[in-house]
């Protein structure tokens, strides 16, 4: 399937969140260069179900790429839960203000995510964060159960790992890979000094596979997370319209006007930027 950037040996799929945090974990235990990563918040299956399907079963030019296991990971901080997963934490409040009729000024979650997390009985941000991983599990069960693919969820703790907060958070929307997220970082940093650094530990991916997710993730992190620094990232030549045309689009959004967004495509081996709103 040519839309989507992955070799033909590529073997796994790893869905995770896109906290800033993670990125450095996935590529020292995850990253083979056969694991295809996508990323969405709260690492929510619901979101992305379309992508996943299509790359488990279909094949490329009648070549099978031969996916057989999908990983799912979720995580929380076992010191403080506030310092948690965000999109777990703002679910709980719009959870709450449904369970009690409570008015919200805005909704990120849709009705579906927050049914699935009420069903279950996880109403606390602590319940939700620790019971993702099961919610998560049975969203792929129902998508995929029934392939020769195995899938599991796991919860991280990233209580352990370091942060760098001091400097400015950004959300970085590109299409599911096999790159690490090292190089990326390189990339989006190559011959952009004007602009925030992406750093170990700063960088949020909304690693998905079409206009539609990524627009669920930008709303959410730009309004309930405050992130006013956006780059659309083409990881290849061959990727450089499609992710022009996500940037128009994100461009014309009310909930980014206040926002910079940024388009980083591809020339030869350099990075090129194209400041769409500042």
């Amino acid at each position: 399937m040519a839309d989507f950037l992955y070799p033909e040996g590529a073997s796994r799929i790893v869905v995770s969140c896109s906290d800033r945090r993670l990125s450095a974990y996935l590529d020292s235990e995850f990253n083979d260069g056969k694991t295809v990563f996508m990323r969405t918040a709260g690492a929510d299956v619901t979101n992305i179900a379309d992508t996943l399907v299509k790359l488990v079963h279909t094949d490329t030019e009648g070549k099978n790429h031969a996916i057989r296991q999908v990983v799912v990971l979720t995580h929380t901080d076992m010191g403080d839960v506030t310092k948690g997963c965000g999109w777990a934490g703002r679910l709980a409040v719009e959870e709450d203000a449904k369970i009690h009729g409570k008015e919200l000024d805005s909704h990120f979650i849709g009705d579906a995510q927050i049914n699935q997390f009420i069903e279950n009985g996880y109403t606390s941000r602590e319940q939700i964060e620790m019971g993702n991983k099961n919610v998560q599990k049975k969203a792929l069960g129902s998508r995929i159960g029934s392939s020769s693919v195995g899938y599991s969820t796991d919860t991280i703790d990233t209580s352990g790992i370091p942060t760098e907060d001091e400097l400015e958070h950004v959300l970085v929307i590109t299409r599911p890979s096999v790159a690490r997220y090292s190089d990326m970082a390189k990339r989006l940093n190559k011959n952009h000094e004007d602009m925030t650094t992406i750093g170990k530990f700063n960088a949020y991916y909304s690693q998905v596979g079409t206009l539609e997710e990524a627009l669920v993730d930008a709303r959410l992190f730009t309004g309930a997370l405050g992130i006013q620094d956006v780059r659309v990232l083409a990881q290849d030549q061959h990727d450089n319209e499609i992710m022009r045309s996500w940037a128009e689009q994100l461009h014309r959004q009310d909930f980014m006007k206040s926002v910079k967004l940024t388009l980083v495509t591809t020339r030869g081996n350099d990075s090129n930027k194209a400041k769409l709103k500042t």
